[in-house]
């Protein structure tokens, strides 16, 4: 990349550098990182082609060489920013520059050297009654707190129905953020759980799924994702480098494990004495388990409303190699599985009940989705049994009804 004032993106350095002027009257890193991480999420739409965070180092780089040929306080408080929440090397590159700029004994904003000099003393997680989401946090504290700042944290909620980082937040101080999320809890009629959580975990738990963010063209969560986006890599980036230390995909041998142990309880033998055959609902199952695994939150037995439509809707129709009568009874296999799940995972009854109530919303679309193909929402429902009745089947005759519908998908 060119550097300095021969830079193609030197138009777009000087904008973010007029726009950074407040910078350099804070008076804390902890103010200014914030402003400096506010100040990238301008970059962050921007920065495609590949992947983000090279690409935004790579402007970093540039802007860094930019700004050190400026001798303003504005141009030297933006580079102690960079130094504290740049992601990559570029906080490196900006440190360098503003020891250099010290040794000038050039005007630094008092609280330079503070930035990104924290510790991490602490972390939780909470989690909703369904496991859908979890939100993780990380508390910090300054070396300095006199320059640095207050105790802060760094939120980070993880959708892992789509297995992405969704939003972001910083907040401060850090005791009044875990203390709201422990009243928050214990009012929450047991819809959420607070637990602590090692810090050495959460970056391994992490890094994927803001990995996944960060790949799509649009931030998930909005402008306050963009805003916060730079300090939380950053602060995560100062954990142990714990990156795929999460728990590893079941084996094959595990997910078959699972799917004999639901066929033996008594949700399996009721579906398979009401007419599934084995083979049928060990196939449809199986299905359920993969896609848990490989496509949603890693654990085969966490089921919610929002999984089990996701699962029939958007996973199922796309697996060709599925047979028709295991599509065919996959609602039915998914009613028993989503109760066996639910009970070994303790959820109490009225959360099970909501899964299948959910679960018997969507079936009827996945009927008309499956037997239509394609990609599109396929046959409607009701013109899937106008066109069973006038094929001279009752669908109130459950054998003859899934029969024809069994037929239907196999003829595409």
């Amino acid at each position: 990349m060119a550097s300095g004032d021969n830079d193609p993106l030197r138009q777009a350095y000087q904008a973010l550098l007029d726009a950074a002027g407040p910078i350099a009257r804070l008076q804390s890193a902890w103010l200014a990182e914030n402003a400096t991480s506010m100040l990238l999420g301008g970059v962050y739409l921007y920065a495609t082609g590949g992947d983000r965070r090279v690409v935004m180092g790579q402007f970093i780089d540039g802007f860094v060489k930019f700004l050190v040929r400026r001798r303003s306080p504005e141009a030297q408080a933006v580079l102690a920013g960079l130094a504290g929440i740049a992601p990559g090397d570029g906080a490196a590159r900006a440190a360098k520059a503003i020891a250099r700029i010290e040794d000038r004994d050039a005007i630094v904003s008092r609280w330079a050297t503070a930035a990104g000099k924290v510790r991490c003393t602490g972390a939780w997680q909470v989690t909703d009654l369904y496991g859908d989401q979890t939100h993780y946090i990380v508390t910090y504290a300054y070396d300095d707190p006199e320059t640095g700042g207050p105790d802060h944290s760094i939120g980070i909620l993880v959708d892992h129905n789509r297995r992405v980082v969704v939003d972001v937040v910083t907040g401060a101080p850090a005791d009044q953020v875990v203390d709201g999320w422990r009243l928050t809890s214990r009012h929450g009629e047991g819809k959420l759980g607070l637990a602590q959580l090692a810090p050495t975990l959460v970056r391994a738990y992490v890094e994927s799924h803001l990995r996944r963010a960060e790949a799509m063209p649009a931030p998930p969560g909005g402008q306050q994702y963009l805003d916060h986006w730079a300090m939380a890599v950053a602060r995560l980036g100062l954990l142990p480098d714990q990156v795929g230390s999460g728990p590893p995909l079941l084996s094959a041998g595990a997910r078959d494990g699972i799917v004999k142990a639901f066929l033996r309880s008594p949700d399996g033998e009721q579906l398979t004495s009401g007419g599934c055959r084995p083979p049928v609902a060990e196939r449809a199952a199986r299905a359920a388990v993969d896609y848990a695994v490989e496509a949603n939150s890693g654990d085969p037995l966490r089921w919610s409303p929002t999984a089990v439509e996701l699962f029939l809707l958007e996973w199922m129709p796309t697996q060709k190699d599925i047979p028709a009568e295991v599509g065919s009874w996959a609602p039915e296999v998914m009613d028993a599985f989503v109760g066996y799940a639910g009970n070994a995972k303790g959820l109490p009854g009225d959360a099970i009940a909501g899964t299948r109530a959910s679960l018997a919303a969507v079936s009827q679309r996945y009927a008309g989705k499956m037997a239509g193909g394609g990609e599109g929402e396929g046959e409607s429902f009701d013109a899937l049994v106008e066109r069973m009745i006038a094929d001279g089947v009752d669908p109130a005759d459950e054998e003859a009804a899934r029969a024809w519908l069994a037929k239907h998908l196999e003829q595409g």
